[in-house]
C-alpha cells in the first residue's frame, strides 16, 4: 500500500471537507426552501411562491421577510 505525502494527504482532506461543506449547504438550502413554501402556502401567497421559484432575488426577499 503506497504512502501519501503530507501534500497528498492535505489536498484529499480539503476536498472532503469542501464536499461535506457543500452538502451541508444544500441541505440548509432545502431546509429553508420548505420553511418558506409553508409560511407562503400558510398566509395564501400563491403567487409569490409560483414567482419566487423562477426569480432568486425574489426568494432571497421573501426569505429576509420571513426571517429564514
Amino acid at each position: 500500500m503506497p504512502f501519501l505525502t503530507l501534500e497528498e494527504d492535505a489536498k484529499i482532506q480539503a476536498r472532503i471537507s469542501y464536499e461535506d461543506g457543500r452538502a451541508e449547504g444544500r441541505a440548509e438550502g432545502q431546509q429553508r426552501m420548505g420553511a418558506l413554501i409553508q409560511r407562503l402556502l400558510a398566509d395564501g401567497r400563491t403567487e409569490d411562491l409560483e414567482a419566487a421559484a423562477s426569480d432568486p432575488a425574489l426568494c432571497s426577499r421573501l426569505c429576509k421577510e420571513y426571517g429564514l
